[in-house]
């Protein structure tokens, strides 16, 4: 008798059980009748599997309706024996409509990857309008709140506080019916039950929060009303709300925070931070219930803590996968609530938040300590909050910091010691001192404190690769890189400015020598309601690396990532950071240069690149299209690079900027605008006169290679002798510091006669003529544009500032190289285009004057004869990228 066909759609659903354990002990994956599979269990929306062959796909989606939301497909490879591995996609409907993904393909992956997945998606998701009904409860609650009953913990007195408080007395209504306490309880009820939670240690409560409503008494009434309607609302929306009540109210709640440039992560991107950071090879053995005994996981700007519940929950997941039960889960939750987990914040308020919504992930009993706390920044010493931690294990017993605990052990510092740490997860402030606000802009901090925090601000990071003019998310870099064991590895949220500006660039050399795995990732098509980070546009980045055991004497190389698009939610997110781990894994193998990242179709692309051992920018990333990047690239170093990735090399080595000329002063030592800040030798005015100045950009008359002065000037409070000084810097040569793609015409201009440069425009000195026309021709070409592109900052979409410091170590060619005839006959062509007007550099595929320049620069070059028509089309893609100007669409290669 023939053995019997093997069941897959009983084989899928009992691999898929063994891969979290809630479904495996409810017994969540079955047969499902008219499905295929179906899953569902407690806590989740149902969720029905299609895995029937090759009708998989059209099958998932005839599933969604009114009471399936979510669908997946799965494609069996033959002779599938439960364990290898198998494709999948997942159909989606939701108010907005209906969505597959990957749009186009199929993912491959094991089932427990699908498992994840499923699991991520199916939780209990943002409803729509609760955020926004709970957010006004709490505004009404913290508006009846008087300001002489918030504790000082909660911050100075004001707005922000009062609704600090009110989010604090949410959270412990919410932790007492989480414990079975009464649910419309009033303020004579809620107190003696708080009293008992923060005694035995069943639930993290805020103790000032208590003491301030039991010294408001019945008076808290309406606010207790309006929060009990709050925690109803949160309730409402499924279990997982109020774990994660901090993440999803407080950033649009605080104001104080973006004042200090601080933002909130979202929680799809921590996600995808934590996957990237905590690696399936870190722990030998996942099953293992004791692994935040030994491992530790910190945050050192840890706010409502949403990284460290995105690294707690990526280990649950592998523990899972590998066996782990729910009982051992819980085991491995207590011990990173008590001491496996580690966060630092500023407010002591904030560092409850973390607490509490991390012991609410899996509720137990608690044990009435953790490892994360506060570090107050302020007082008569300065104090840098965990900027302490540059010098220190702690921060010295002041009253100034503490933990999140009960009886004696709350006033004990959080110790993070040198080498401490397996994995740092972070979303550092990005604050910087400039004109207008302090670095330790925020509230209740006197201006003498604000001075003494940044002084001491300075002590602290004197002798280390970062700069304060980089802002304070270098320093954390820095302080991780202490803090983080050998091997281990850390994680940030950062601006993208970090891979680009000059500020950065020791902290970058410090990375590039100290670490391996180094990857970065940014997205491509980045628009200003895509960010990293809740409440911001600023264009953001993630950092992984792994710490060295010793720094390397040539730096390592980094992988540039960019993705086509942000993950939506926590289930992709998890597919993006495996994709992109395997794109590495192959590049390691392989020792390819590029790899692209592959979920279904392509998403996304890899780069890596090999470090001059300077610190400069990590060009490739977030450039939508790989060959424009590899021309950049190799441009930057001195070859033409075909979009097919053939190069030759030029007729000139490339050297920076200062090599080759020399450079002007900046427009602070050559004066100031009338009414300005008297600085420098003049005074700069309208009009014409016997000192003239290239001090202003017009996108309007300046179109041309050749252009006029735009002022004249006076004598300043210099002496004269430094007005002499600026006048031997004078040249017909000007390189400008700032470029909006889609206005300006002009990297470089030069002037009849022998000006001075000023705001906008820097003069570049050569005794040679030719040498200053042939520059002019290069820096205008399309050659000459993506050399700027890949060392000028790309944070503001169509624009590229380029700090003093950065300018000069701009790469253009070693004109003096080039035999006299070549540069004779540049300087021909440059007067033959000398009068004609060009477009704007957004518009350089359109332009004929612009590809004009570009055949007198492939002369020049030496270059062979295809190139020009490359450079037709990579003016093209030029044009179409999102830091340049276009929408960012990726098209396919020609």
């Amino acid at each position: 008798m023939a053995d019997a066909a093997p069941d897959i759609p009983q084989m899928v659903a009992d691999a898929l059980a063994c891969c979290v354990a809630r479904w495996r002990e409810e017994g969540a994956c079955r047969r499902g009748g008219h499905y295929d599979i179906l899953v569902h269990g407690d806590a989740m929306r149902a969720v029905a599997v299609s895995g029937s062959g090759g009708d998989a796909d059209s099958r998932a989606a005839s599933y969604l309706g009114p009471d399936i939301g979510m669908a997946a497909a799965v494609i069996i490879p033959g002779g599938w024996d439960g364990k290898a591995g198998v494709s999948y996609a997942v159909h989606q409907v939701s108010q907005r409509g209906r969505r597959r993904f990957p749009e186009r393909g199929f993912i491959r992956g094991g089932v427990c990857d699908l498992a994840h997945m499923v699991q991520a998606v199916a939780a209990p998701g943002r409803a729509d309008g609760v955020d926004e009904r709970a957010a006004t409860l709490v505004w009404r609650a913290a508006d009846s709140i008087p300001g002489d009953a918030i504790p000082a913990s909660c911050g100075p007195p004001g707005q922000h506080a009062r609704t600090m408080t009110a989010l604090l007395w949410l959270d412990g209504i919410l932790a007492l019916r989480r414990e079975g306490g009464p649910g419309t309880a009033g303020v004579r009820a809620i107190i003696p039950e708080w009293r008992r939670m923060e005694r035995d240690g069943g639930a993290p409560v805020f103790g000032p929060a208590v003491d301030a409503l039991e010294r408001m008494g019945e008076s808290a009434g309406k606010a207790v009303e309006h929060l009990q309607k709050a925690a109803d609302t949160i309730s409402d929306a499924g279990p997982d709300r109020a774990a994660r009540l901090g993440a999803d109210l407080l950033p649009n709640m605080s104001a104080d925070r973006q004042t200090a440039a601080e933002y909130y992560t979202r929680k799809a991107v921590a996600g995808l931070l934590a996957g990237l950071v905590i690696s399936e090879d870190d722990v030998p053995d996942w099953s293992d219930d004791s692994i935040f005994q030994r491992y530790r996981l910190a945050d050192l700007a840890c706010g409502t803590g949403t990284l460290l519940r995105a690294g707690f929950e990526r280990v649950r997941a592998l523990h899972e996968s590998r066996g782990g039960t729910r009982v051992t889960a819980a085991r491995l939750h207590r011990d990173a609530v008590r001491s496996g987990i580690t966060g630092v914040d500023v407010y002591p308020a904030a560092a409850h938040m973390a607490a509490s919504s991390l012991a609410a992930v899996m509720p137990q009993e608690w044990g009435g300590e953790t490892a994360i706390g506060w570090m107050g920044v302020g007082g008569s010493e300065g104090y840098t909050g965990s900027i302490e931690l540059a010098g220190a294990d702690h921060m010295p017993d002041t009253g100034m910091s503490g933990r999140v605990a009960t009886g004696p052990a709350a006033r004990r510092p959080v110790s993070i010691p040198d080498r401490s740490c397996d994995w740092i997860i972070m979303n550092p402030p990005y604050s910087r001192t400039r004109i207008g606000r302090a670095a330790f802009d925020i509230a209740g901090l006197s201006a003498s404190e604000r001075a003494g925090c940044q002084d001491r601000w300075g002590d602290l990071i004197r002798s280390e690769p970062a700069r304060k003019t980089a802002g304070m998310a270098a320093t954390y870099v820095v302080i991780a890189g202490k803090k983080i064991k050998l091997g281990g590895r850390m994680g940030f949220v950062l601006p993208v400015s970090a891979s680009s500006v000059e500020a950065w660039s020791d902290t970058r050399h410090y990375i590039e020598r100290n670490f391996t795995d180094i990857l970065a990732v940014a997205v491509g098509g980045r628009r200003g309601g895509d960010s990293l980070s809740e409440d911001t546009s600023i264009g953001e980045m993630l950092l992984v690396a792994e710490k060295l055991e010793e720094p390397r004497a040539a730096a390592s190389p980094i992988h540039c990532a960019t993705l086509y698009c942000h993950p939506a939610g926590t289930g992709e997110a998890g597919e993006v950071a495996r994709a992109i781990s395997s794109a590495l894994n192959h590049m390691k193998e392989s020792g390819a240069e590029t790899c692209p990242i592959i979920i279904g179709a392509e998403a996304g692309h890899i780069y890596k690149i090999i470090p001059d051992g300077r610190g400069s920018p990590w060009s490739p990333l977030g450039v939508m299209d790989i060959r424009l990047a590899r021309a950049a690239m190799h441009a930057a170093r001195g070859r033409f690079c075909s979009l097919d990735g053939a190069s030759v090399p030029f007729a000139a080595k490339m050297a920076p900027m200062r090599e080759v000329f020399g450079i002007g002063p900046t427009h602070h030592m050559i004066g100031h605008r009338p009414g300005k800040l008297p600085l420098g030798a003049f005074e700069i005015v309208d009009g014409r006169g016997a000192d003239m100045f290239m001090w202003t950009a017009s996108s309007k008359r300046q179109t041309g290679l050749v252009m006029e002065p735009t002022h004249t000037g006076r004598a300043g409070r210099d002496p004269d002798a430094d007005r002499e000084r600026m006048r031997q810097q004078s040249s017909t040569l000007f390189y400008t510091r700032r470029i909006g793609w889609g206005g300006q015409r002009l990297l470089a201009a030069t002037t009849a006669k022998p000006c001075m440069g000023g705001n906008a425009w820097t003069a570049l000195m050569h005794d040679d003529t030719r040498v200053l026309r042939a520059a002019a021709l290069w820096f205008n070409s399309t050659l000459g544009m993506l050399v700027h592109w890949t060392q000028g900052q790309r944070t503001q979409n169509g624009r590229s500032n380029t700090e003093m410091r950065a300018l000069k170590e701009i790469p253009c060619p070693r004109f003096c190289e080039l035999d006299g005839h070549i540069l004779d006959a540049a300087s021909d062509a440059f007067a033959a285009l000398s009068e004609c007007a060009l477009l704007p550099a957004g518009r350089s595929y359109e332009d004929p004057v612009r590809r004009e320049i570009d055949v007198a620069v492939c002369s020049m070059m030496g270059l062979p004869g295809g190139a020009l028509a490359e450079m037709d089309s990579m003016r093209s893609i030029f044009c179409r990228e999102p830091t340049v100007g276009g929408r960012g669409r990726r098209r396919r290669a020609d």
